[in-house]
């Protein structure tokens, strides 16, 4: 089925070899990759002002790592994907929004410069994004009043505008971008209360629990949830309940309430597909996102999907990697190579037990080389095993301490190793499902401390395991380590006692400018200075033009570290 646009176009149609539509970090890396494979008339549509997509307001610090070897700000990150583009001249069409697809690859757009646009593309490159759940979709009882945002809406007032949007704050939801928030208003001086997820793990990221939500005595409760919204024109609180784990439902009679100006929903992300379905484009209903071939294509020739749409990530430096993988088969496909998803020579790929969902879907018996399968467990399992299964065959299995809904998994394979079969599953087996890795018991402290000795009960986050580290401390050396599995654990929990570091990211204020320059600090500092290092930078105003990567302020709090503007502020 094709979706037909009925409105009027004045003018021909452009016609161009490719069109990436989004220009967030998949778009940008599809089209410098589509570039490098011998593609020059390339054009990419975005509906903002400016390429980048959520990395704009994501002032944080944590992405690179995997793409350029090195931690850097979300808008840090967007302005090395944008730079690639720059480089290579490619076309942006900023405040473009594209209206409709269809099949055969015609895409309607309109802009304040253009108007009505249509372009005719040899291929496609489908880059949207997603967007946040709202309260509309949770069904909470109650009023409407003012002081209810979504996680991403609350980091924009506050990162992009320097607007607080409340001062005693409830969150629904622990997706890591509500985690970072909670952190977030805290510096800005908000109270966070509390911290609520329905299931009984959590949604975000070990570190980010951690960094974001322990450092600052911020609870999180499991297995609660919001049955009521109190408030006309301000909201004025809510009630909160704990649910049933067998029924996943809201305990009668468990209900308090709990005062709050604002209420923020941190509640998962929905992939932006749309166009995708009125394209007629066959969809996964498990990950919500396009049905894809081990080449990204989906079930209409010449039309590729990656990033957020195609199923959601937890780090943006895979986003920019399908991106990459995209924009080369893209190239490849205007080079004239075949194989849509919708061809009937495949392996189906599905998923078995404890997995959500899979990607891709299905795998090309002739493809080359091996082929990355990227899911998400329902659960989490501890001592997990991904087993991998051809028509009932077993052909590989992995390890795993742990796996986390929260954290996406992959695996790789060969394709040789399951080419003969006509069905692929990935389950997931373990010792123990279902217990939370943050319910795992520490390890058990000696009977009796030495004298002088304090005791030490952490969470490991130098891996997704978390591991429950036991540390005794005495006369300022750690003595003891128990509970990690890997020596990754007795480092992290000598700098965790001896000397916590973390990196700080705030706002800076600039003259005559409504937008504050974000900045962070070159390195880690000290985690008793952080409310010092904070205090310190709000008495800092910027004079234009601020560009990223400049030093704006030289030894901060006397630490030797170095604090640099994040974005460009012209």
């Amino acid at each position: 089925m094709t979706c037909e646009n009925t409105t009027p176009i004045t003018g021909e149609p452009i016609y161009r070899d490719l069109v990436v539509i989004g220009g967030g970090a998949a778009g940008l890396a599809a089209a410098a990759s589509a570039y490098d494979n011998g593609v020059r008339d390339i054009v990419i549509l975005e509906r903002e002002g400016a390429t980048g997509g959520i990395l704009k307001q994501c002032i944080h610090n944590g992405f690179g790592l995997h793409r350029f070897d090195e931690e850097l700000a979300g808008p840090e990150y967007a302005l090395r994907e944008a730079a690639r583009v720059a480089e290579r001249n490619i076309e942006v069409r900023l405040n473009t929004m594209v209206l409709s697809l269809t099949d055969d690859r015609r895409v309607v757009a309109v802009s304040p410069d253009e108007g009505l646009v249509e372009y005719v593309a040899g291929a496609v490159v489908l880059a949207m994004g997603s967007r946040e759940r709202t309260r509309g979709m949770l069904g909470i009882a109650g009023s409407r009043p003012a002081g209810i945002y979504t996680a991403g809406t609350a980091q924009q007032f506050t990162n992009l505008r320097g607007i607080l949007p409340g001062r005693e704050v409830v969150m629904l939801g622990s997706g890591d971008i509500g985690l970072i928030m909670a952190r977030r208003l805290v510096y800005e001086g908000a109270h966070v209360k509390m911290v609520l997820n329905r299931s009984h793990f959590s949604g975000g990221l070990k570190r980010n629990i951690v960094q974001c939500l322990d450092d600052y005595g911020i609870p999180l409760r499991l297995s609660h949830t919001i049955t009521r919204i109190h408030g006309r024109a301000r909201l004025t609180g809510v009630d909160v309940a704990r649910v049933d784990p067998a029924t996943k439902k809201p305990i009668l009679g468990s209900e308090e309430f709990v005062p709050c100006d604002t209420l923020l929903l941190s509640v998962g992300l929905l992939p932006e597909n749309e166009l995708t379905r009125a394209a007629g484009i066959a969809m996964d209903r498990r990950s919500n996102g396009a049905l894809v071939d081990e080449t990204l294509s989906t079930s209409a020739p010449g039309i590729f999907s990656c990033g957020n749409v195609l199923h959601i990530h937890d780090l943006v430096d895979f986003v920019s990697e399908e991106g990459d993988r995209a924009g080369e088969s893209a190239a490849r496909y205007l080079a004239g190579a075949e194989g849509p998803a919708g061809s009937a020579d495949v392996v189906r790929v599905v998923p078995g037990d404890g997995v959500g969902y899979v990607v891709p879907q299905v795998v090309h018996k002739d493809a080359q080389g091996q082929v990355t399968f990227r899911f998400r467990s329902r659960d989490v399992y501890k001592k997990a095993t991904i087993a991998v299964v051809a028509d009932g065959e077993m052909v590989k299995t992995f390890r795993r301490p742990i796996v986390l809904p929260a954290e996406m998994e992959s695996v790789k394979l060969p394709v040789e190793a399951f080419a003969g079969a006509s069905e692929l599953k990935i389950s997931l087996d373990a010792e123990q499902v279902g217990a939370r890795a943050d319910q795992a018991a520490a390890a058990e402290p000696a009977e009796q401390l030495p004298e002088g000795a304090v005791a030490h009960d952490l969470v490991c986050i130098s891996c997704p395991v978390g591991c429950m580290i036991h540390a005794v401390e005495q006369d300022g050396k750690i003595v003891s380590v128990t509970g990690n599995t890997c020596r990754r654990g007795l480092k992290y929990a000598e700098g965790e006692v001896l000397d916590p570091q973390r990196m700080v990211t705030c706002l800076v204020d600039v003259e005559e400018s409504a937008m504050p320059a974000s900045v962070r600090t070159e390195r880690t500092v000290p985690k008793r200075l952080i409310p010092d290092v904070l205090a310190e930078l709000r008495r800092v105003t910027l004079t234009k033009p601020v560009r990223c990567g400049d030093v704006v302020f030289e030894n901060v709090c006397g630490t030797g570290v170095n604090v640099v503007a994040t974005k460009d502020v012209l």
